[in-house]
């Protein structure tokens, strides 16, 4: 059975570019379904439409949150697609609990890898969002982990993941699991080991 993708964009160059993608990036058949608006997507949700993945734009009208909202509590892959790495539509959705973000001034191959990584658990996370998210957890009355407050603060200094992972004493995949759990939404959770 083909791995089932909505793509939501406007732009029908940039829904064709993100069907290359995936179908450069995902080793599985895949059925892709693409919309140019919101309003299209939610009335195909709720006519019981379902998705194994959604790529979602959060730049355009609507800003896509609507989507993300209507596919919480859904075993849906929800990755965004922005133009900016530290803008409130990506901030507001890491906090709605995606699982990651490709960013639309990304070249192919980049796009195909960052989706590769969304794909195995292991998001990437820019400096600015990092920051954001620091200054959310620190305010929040469900802080994060010890771990995970040490990881945003290194990346949110634009520190690479491999002097991250030597800094903290942990493998890159090891790493990758806590990045992950930074963009799950939820209370206090305990560390990954390595």
């Amino acid at each position: 059975m083909p791995l089932r993708a909505l793509i939501l964009d406007p732009n029908p160059l940039t829904r064709a570019f993100l069907v290359r993608v995936l179908s450069e990036g995902l080793s599985d058949p895949l059925s892709c379904s693409e919309w140019g608006l919101e309003h299209e997507v939610l009335t195909a949700l709720r006519g019981g439409a379902a998705f194994d993945l959604a790529l979602i734009d959060v730049d355009g009208p609507g800003g896509g949150l609507a989507v993300l909202d209507a596919l919480q509590g859904k075993p849906t892959l929800k990755i965004v697609h922005t133009l900016y790495g530290e803008d409130e539509a990506l901030f507001t959705a890491v906090q709605w609990g995606i699982d990651g973000y490709l960013l639309k001034e990304d070249r192919f191959e980049t796009a195909v890898e960052s989706l590769q990584r969304i794909v195995r658990g292991r998001p990437g996370l820019s400096p600015a969002l990092a920051r954001r998210l620091l200054l959310a957890a620190r305010t929040s009355p469900s802080p994060r982990a010890a771990r995970e407050m040490e990881v945003l603060d290194y990346v949110a200094k634009g520190f690479t993941p491999k002097e991250i992972g030597n800094l903290m004493g942990l493998s890159l995949p090891a790493l990758g699991a806590l990045i992950g759990a930074i963009y799950r939404p939820g209370p206090l959770r305990t560390a990954t080991a390595d």
